[in-house]
């Protein structure tokens, strides 16, 4: 089976699980456009050779500044970025919780939703005619997992603290 190359944003990129998801999906063939908090100098040795934009979606505007340098076709975004601090949670303060959660579960909110009519418009393209093939406000369950993954991480963090 032959599939075809496919346009896609990732975030987190220039590490970790990110970099492998641009590597992987470069050597298959796919356009990617990676962003990631490091500026391209700082990218590791190992990057592949596609367009980087360096921006931080936890920034104010950050979600918007990257949804206008996505290109037209936009097929699949993956919203990897994320940040963490492992320590004992008598270690955190309110502000440190605040920066987590709005890097890992605020900002890719505001980029989906920025993003959401570029995939739209490409989800169309591709099937003229056709009805969507979700429920109306099925979107929005997308991000649950996400959001409760952290939860759980958070409450094994608060119950470690504890003990």
């Amino acid at each position: 089976m032959t599939i075809s190359p496919m346009r896609y944003l990732v975030t987190g990129a220039s590490s970790g699980i990110g970099l492998a998801l641009v590597q992987r999906l470069a050597a298959s063939g796919h356009a990617v456009l990676a962003t990631g908090r490091r500026p391209e100098a700082a990218l590791p040795g190992d990057f592949p050779d596609v367009p980087h934009l360096a921006a931080d979606l936890a920034s104010p505007g950050g979600a918007a500044a990257v949804a206008v340098r996505v290109p037209a076709g936009l097929d699949r975004a993956i919203l990897n970025a994320g940040t963490g601090q492992y320590r004992p949670i008598k270690a955190e303060t309110a502000a440190d919780v605040a920066a987590i959660l709005e890097t890992n579960l605020i900002a890719p909110l505001r980029l989906a939703h920025a993003l959401h009519p570029a995939l739209e418009a490409s989800l169309a393209a591709a099937r003229p005619g056709a009805p969507p093939r979700r429920q109306p406000g099925s979107d929005r369950l997308a991000v649950a997992p996400a959001g409760l993954s952290r939860r759980r991480g958070l409450c094994r963090v608060l119950g470690e603290g504890l003990m």
